[in-house]
């Protein structure tokens, strides 16, 4: 039996994030041996299952890769790397300041480069380890910028304190403890942002997969599917989507592994032939929800993985798999606008059978890979079915039309407001990161534009979009950025949720079931207006009907594709009647040497 890991879960001893309980830190503050350098302030604590060894190898790489942690830093530029004598600093006036009950061990001066200088500008810092009598390796690391009257303040990327440190607690004889993070405020009489709550709770936080396991990892998969490039039969870019598809199996295998739990009796049935095959994994399996070539479902089916891969109609790639992939493959027309939730069992009905599991009690993983139309489904569905997911989003779709980051009148869904919300600062923090990417600078307050710094992009609005419309159907927002070759390589991740209680998990249910209730009547509205196709099951008659009649379908540029014969929309209109009456739509192409089945039908009910 699988069971998932426990979420990241901080401690807080400082109120603005997310309304979470503040507790009182009961770990002895740190303290300069000089009070009157500043006041040391817990922010955030959290729980870790590695050694102290550990934790000193960690903070070594941070200082000397910070972008690792901050994408708006480019690099450091190390100035000097000191071991110091444990008797104590010599002729190093300025640069350390002692703490009680620990002694400097090492300094290093480094220059944070920034991403955008002509926005922001460099800064000299000084990094020093410390150790306490008990412990060998360095259980604490104090960053200190270089502050003066001409700037008084650090630049944008750099939390705006005097002093931060990452401390270690060690909890016993054992591999584990708790990190802390502290700072000394510009003034006493400074309160502590969000913002930089956030920051230090994203200190603690790191990554959802570690890099270098990533990259090793990756190296053998490249080995083992990179020959696909070859034989590719689609008319894509083959060495794109090869390595693309290659670099996301690689981070959902790592992911999984992070994510869920194998007892030590429990055998897994893969094969045995691949490192990864005692890797923790799904235990409900992956559904691959728009998989488009079917590639990303073959790396995973021949890695040992069991899923399914499912797609609107049959792609050339398909038949050219291994029958194990073949079997995987599935043609299916979803239509998430039937879901319904039934408050009388506290269940989803609707739901496609394609997604079940194969034990109802297993937990499906949910892939949405650049998805298109499905993308804002992803959370509702995920929700709905009580997976986990991830969610790559691609292009800029809404859940009935196309993303209007400006109109906000009749789009389902939460805001579309491209400035985070100051009183969110969860908001903040992934603007910050989306932001260092395609240009515009962060800020709660103000839309106009910072520094000369560009505003946000369509697609830095879409990812806020979608990153409020994840955490209003009860999910925790995990954002990472893979490590694929391509320009929309933003992954939300779904794995914890928000509620911890049938009460608080009603309220997402009813959420979602609005969401859903009210694309629904919008689209029922549009479709009786609009002679092209709106929803799946629409586009997927559409597919048939232009493919025997001539036209292409197209739900969203009418006048450059051409418009659609006039038998084609008076068919889909009787299709629509036909759902509206809540029969099935089926349709067939008559044998005969006239027009096809719905032309029949069409003429004889024009003149019966």
């Amino acid at each position: 039996m699988s069971i998932p890991k426990s979420p990241f879960k901080p401690h807080f001893y400082a109120a603005g994030y997310d309304q979470e309980p503040v507790r009182t830190c009961l770990i002895a503050p740190l303290r300069f041996e000089n009070a009157t350098i500043g006041e040391w302030t817990s922010v955030a604590s959290s729980r870790v299952e590695f050694s102290v060894n550990e934790f000193s190898q960690v903070i070594g790489a941070l200082v000397h890769h910070p972008e690792r942690n901050s994408a708006l830093i480019l690099r450091a530029d190390i100035e000097s790397d000191i071991i110091l004598p444990q008797e104590g600093p010599v002729g190093l006036p300025g640069l350390i300041n002692p703490l009680v009950q620990h002694h400097p061990t090492r300094l290093i001066r480094r220059i944070l480069c920034p991403r955008q200088p002509k926005r922001d500008r460099a800064l000299s810092q000084s990094c020093t380890f410390y150790a306490t009598a008990e412990e060998k390796s360095s259980t604490v690391l104090v960053l200190s910028p270089d502050l003066s009257d001409d700037h008084p303040v650090p630049p944008f990327y750099h939390p705006a304190v005097r002093h931060l440190a990452i401390r270690y607690i060690p909890a016993g004889a054992g591999e584990s403890g708790e990190i802390v993070v502290d700072v000394v405020r510009l003034s006493p009489e400074d309160t502590l942002s969000p913002r930089l709550v956030k920051t230090c709770v994203s200190l603690l936080e790191g990554t959802l997969v570690d890099r270098a396991e990533f990259q090793d990892l990756y190296l053998q998969m490249k080995d083992m599917y990179g020959g696909i490039v070859e034989s590719w039969q689609e008319a894509t870019d083959p060495a794109k989507h090869v390595f693309e598809d290659i670099g996301i199996a690689t981070f959902l295998i790592l992911l999984w592994k992070n994510t869920y739990q194998v007892q030590s009796t429990e055998a897994t049935s893969a094969s045995n032939d691949f490192p990864w095959s005692r890797y923790p994994r799904p235990p409900g399996g992956f559904r691959d929800i728009g998989c488009g070539n079917g590639l990303l479902t073959h790396i995973l089916v021949a890695s040992g993985y069991d899923g399914v891969g499912i797609d609107l109609r049959e792609r050339k790639s398909w038949s050219n798999y291994p029958a194990e992939t073949q079997a995987c493959l599935k043609v299916a027309a979803l239509d998430f606008t039937t879901l319904e939730y039934n408050s009388s069992n506290g269940a989803f009905e609707g739901l496609p059978e394609v997604l079940a599991p194969s034990k109802p009690d297993d937990r499906v993983f949910l892939i949405g890979n650049h998805a298109d139309e499905l993308t804002p489904w992803m959370p509702l569905v995920a929700h709905a079915c009580r997976a986990d997911f991830i969610n790559i989003p691609c292009c800029f779709w809404g859940l009935d039309e196309r993303f209007q980051a400006r109109k906000t009148k009749d789009m389902p869904g939460p805001s579309t407001s491209a400035q985070p919300s100051a009183g969110e600062p969860w908001e903040l923090a992934l603007a910050d990161r989306l932001h260092s990417v395609m240009g515009g600078k962060a800020n709660a307050t103000s839309p106009t534009k910072q520094g000369g710094a560009k505003q946000p992009s369509q697609y830095g609005r879409y990812m806020l979009w979608i990153a409020r419309l994840q955490k209003e159907c009860g999910f925790e927002v995990e954002v990472e950025a893979l490590r694929i070759p391509s320009t929309r390589n933003w992954a939300f991740v779904g794995r914890a949720r928000l509620w911890n209680n049938s009460d608080e998990r009603a309220k997402s249910d009813e959420y979602v079931d609005g969401l859903v209730r009210q694309t629904r009547d919008l689209k029922l509205e549009k479709s009786k207006k609009c002679i092209y196709p709106v929803g799946l099951w629409e586009l997927a008659l559409a597919d048939r009907l232009h493919s025997v009649m001539g036209g292409k379908p197209d739900t969203t540029n009418a006048m450059r594709q051409g418009m659609a014969k006039r038998s084609n929309q008076y068919g889909l209109w009787i299709a629509r009647l036909e759902k509206e009456g809540e029969s099935e739509v089926e349709v067939e192409t008559l044998l005969n040497p006239g027009h096809g089945a719905l032309g029949r039908v069409a003429n004889n009910l024009e003149n019966p």
